[in-house]
């Protein structure tokens, strides 16, 4: 291969990766924010322990509730 068609594979190869990385990035950051948030059976455990072992943590509270 002569070295203009190098550099255009290597050109278009980099193009690639950084389009890859920030698809892989936004995808990410999308993640984090679904998995940020509670799911609604979690915020009702959340609630559920607050009112019935409002001295326990938590991880506490699930153990004594068998969850």
């Amino acid at each position: 291969m002569n070295n203009a068609r190098k550099d255009k594979f290597i050109k278009l190869g980099s193009v690639f990766i950084g389009w890859m990385l920030i698809l892989a990035i936004i995808f990410g950051f999308f993640l984090f924010l679904i998995a940020d948030e509670p799911l609604q059976d979690t915020k009702e455990k959340i609630a559920w322990c607050e009112e019935y072992f409002p001295a326990l943590t938590f991880e506490e509270c699930t153990k004594e509730a068998g969850w």
